[in-house]
């Protein structure tokens, strides 16, 4: 077992990041292609600068009746074909508290991240969750501990989720083999798990870019185990499995 650097430095990586997601000049001046940041800094010089150093809403794509977006921003195609719309941009992100797992190799734990939310019920039936840190899950994976865990050890877990896990949310009495549910209808239901905090679990239409959008459908957000508006009953979330040919089935639950 290679042993852990317990070293916190800074270290510098590339992310994708939605255009739209685009707010200020200091995100702008992070954009990695200079290409693009220069057609981006020119784009909002030409519409009114930056006002605070904030970037004015809605400069990048127009959005019509329909709530469909549209990009202003293009690439030119040197195939000869339309421009390409710019959708997506790589940020540099310097990261300042990071443990370097193994001297000489380029592989880092960022400290700040969480790596999943397990939900279990304990003895008395009631639902409870264990947010588990990058951090702690590197240090289970070296000590040869199980991945998956819970404070209570004679609870049940429900399901675990992590940012980009995908969930059927409201809809309640689904078939246990979910071959045999209308696929459109499933498919109107499906969310992605977009952030994850204690007791703060956010998610977003999987198969909508409206990522500003904050409203519901769009957008849900959970941040207690009731049945009211941000209650994890009032959704019902059930994680699932997408297939490469589209197929929908319930995800396997982790044992302990």
């Amino acid at each position: 077992m290679f042993p852990l650097l317990l070293r916190s430095f800074q270290y510098s990586k590339q992310r994708p990041w939605a255009l739209e997601l685009i707010n200020t000049k200091h995100q702008v001046e992070k954009i990695v292609d200079p290409y693009i940041r220069q057609l981006v800094e020119a784009h909002i010089e030409n519409n009114g600068g930056y006002s605070d150093n904030k970037v004015p809403r809605n400069i990048f794509f127009d959005t019509d009746d329909a709530g469909l977006r549209s990009p202003k921003l293009f690439l030119p195609n040197h195939q000869g074909g339309d421009p390409v719309p710019i959708r997506k941009i790589r940020l540099r992100e310097t990261l300042s508290r990071t443990v370097e797992l193994k001297k000489d190799l380029n592989q880092h734990v960022n400290l700040r991240n969480n790596h999943h939310v397990a939900i279990y019920q304990d003895q008395q039936g009631d639902y409870q969750e264990d947010l588990v840190s990058f951090w702690e899950m590197v240090q289970r994976k070296c000590n040869d501990q199980p991945l998956y865990q819970i404070p209570d050890s004679k609870g049940q877990i429900i399901t675990t989720l992590h940012i980009n896990d995908l969930f059927i949310m409201g809809v309640k009495d689904l078939d246990e083999d979910l071959s045999k549910e209308s696929k459109s209808f499933l498919m109107r239901h499906v969310y992605r798990v977009q952030k994850l905090s204690t007791k703060f679990y956010e998610f977003r239409l999987a198969y909508n870019n409206q990522l500003g959008n904050n409203d519901f459908p769009n957008y849900i957000r959970i941040n207690n185990f009731g049945k009211r508006k941000t209650g994890w009953f009032s959704y019902h979330p059930q994680k699932i499995e997408v297939s490469l040919s589209g197929q929908i089935r319930r995800a396997a639950i982790p044992t302990l």
